[in-house]
């Protein structure tokens, strides 16, 4: 849900300490000094302007719940993930969206998405018609939201596969948030499960 750069300006370089993360554990703990992976990653921009996301691995190098640090963070509630990583990577909320967990121990990254689709009875009337091929539609997965394009002849009743334009980390069955442009706005139109 976060991820910020906790050293102030002028900060020495043998003072600086790493970038932080922060969010809700949804299973398992985290134990200091554990190896964690953070998916999909850092956005990275080749010398063509072309994107693309690298995997990031590190240590917790500390753990602080409810304003006091912890040696481990289990199921519920909020906490910080303090790490080795270069704190630039992690400052202005720019890993939000990302899973965090056990190193080797991840669900898959996804660049396009089966999803089946289940339509809000309250906004039915605002659609008249079903999705066509490249509408784009707003994918929320946990933290992260993207875009995602419906592939041409991809659709079945109920069931659409997606081509996204950011990836997302995330488990078969996972809940998703829809949301479908209709009268240039845009607006929850169905909830859905990975496929």
């Amino acid at each position: 849900a976060r991820s910020f750069d906790i050293n102030k300006p002028g900060t020495e370089f043998n003072k600086l300490r790493g970038g932080v993360l922060g969010g809700s554990v949804v299973d398992g703990k985290f134990t200091k000094g554990m190896e964690i992976s953070i998916l999909p990653g850092a956005l990275q921009q080749n010398a063509k302007g072309k994107e693309s996301y690298e995997p990031l691995t590190t240590k917790i190098t500390a753990l602080h719940a409810f304003g006091h640090e912890v040696t481990e963070a289990h199921a519920g509630g909020l906490i910080a993930i303090g790490t080795s990583l270069d704190p630039a990577l992690t400052k202005g909320d720019s890993l939000v969206g990302c899973v965090v967990g056990e190193k080797n121990n991840m669900p898959p990254v996804h660049t396009e998405l089966k999803i089946e689709v289940k339509p809000l009875a309250r906004v039915l009337e605002s659609f008249n018609s079903g999705f066509q091929p490249n509408e784009p539609l707003v994918i929320g997965v946990g933290t992260n939201t993207t875009v995602g394009f419906v592939m041409p002849g991809k659709q079945k009743k109920g069931v659409i596969q997606l081509l996204l334009k950011k990836p997302v980390c995330a488990q078969a069955g996972t809940r998703v948030a829809i949301m479908r442009r209709a009268n240039n706005r845009w607006r929850l139109y169905a909830t859905g499960k990975i496929a």
